[in-house]
């Protein structure tokens, strides 16, 4: 039934011809779900009967939501390794004042003299593109 259903959603998984292809897969079977997918039909077997339309709309709900917990799992993990990388370059101090210049925040006078005589310089190399061709290079080899 799994199989009809991803092949009835377009779905495609590396085992899917290894399931389909093997001696134990029954094709009446899975043309049978297949159908009942397509058609919209009850999907029966042993005497149970099971919503074609239920088993889709429960699946892909289920995969919508596994889809947005990887989406945050990544945008989290790209987060902590900004964050991350921000600590190897400047103290906390500095982070905060290059968050709040990102930011458009307000500083006062001694921040923002604070950012021009330190923060400002790291930024200005880390904004130069042969200095990063240098560090790409060097982390490459």
């Amino acid at each position: 039934m799994s199989l009809a259903l991803y092949k009835y959603l377009g779905l495609k998984f590396s085992y899917s011809d290894k399931l389909h292809n093997s001696n134990y897969f029954n094709k009446k079977l899975f043309d049978k779900f297949l159908y009942g997918f397509k058609e919209k039909k009850d999907l029966r077997w042993t005497g149970k009967h099971l919503s074609s339309v239920r088993v889709a709309s429960t699946f892909k709900n289920y995969f919508k939501h596994a889809e947005f917990n990887f989406k945050n799992y990544v945008r989290m993990k790209d987060d902590f390794e900004f964050e991350y990388s921000l600590s190897q370059l400047f103290s906390n101090k500095q982070k905060e004042l290059f968050m709040k210049k990102l930011k458009g925040e307000k500083m006062t006078k001694t921040e923002s003299e604070y950012f021009s005589r330190s923060v400002k310089k790291k930024v200005v190399a880390l904004a130069n593109s042969d200095l990063h061709k240098l560090a790409t290079t060097l982390i490459k080899k």
